[in-house]
């Protein structure tokens, strides 16, 4: 699961060229994976941290809705179309809680992995647009 979790079918299509062409990297992933110790346990409790995490448990907190009300600091939030671990749904119902915020959608069918090294395009982009708010932040009185 974990394999292709991390990536859209649009983004296996640009390196294989027939679908079936997939099975031999997903072999080749996983066995990386076992060979450096991939922990199927460690995974499940990742997966349900993940799951689990809500600001609006903060101590003092009654609901997400106020903890992400209460964010003080001007927030940036990205997030890329079709990523299966951090919908982008998610992404825009949080922003829409947060005073101050920058909302961007990464320009990139990669899923998750767009915010990852994987592809100069979208290195690109994350490098300009968070210099871009990072400048505009350092340029506020």
């Amino acid at each position: 699961m974990s394999v292709l979790a991390g990536r859209t079918p649009a983004a296996l299509e640009e390196v294989f060229e027939a679908p079936l062409d997939v099975l031999p990297w997903m072999d080749k992933v996983t066995a990386g994976n076992l060979e450096n110790g991939f922990d199927a346990t460690d995974w499940l409790y990742q997966s349900w941290a993940y799951q689990d995490h809500d600001v609006g448990t903060t101590p003092g907190m009654s609901s997400t809705q106020q903890a992400l009300a209460s964010i003080r600091a001007q927030t940036m939030v990205l997030a890329p179309p079709l990523d299966l671990f951090n919908p982008v749904q998610g992404a825009y119902e949080a922003a829409d809680g947060i005073r101050e915020v920058t909302q961007v959608e990464i320009p990139s069918l990669q899923g998750h992995q767009a915010a990852s090294s994987l592809r100069e395009e979208d290195v690109t982009f994350l490098n300009e647009e968070i210099g871009s708010f990072v400048h505009s932040i350092q340029a506020r009185p």
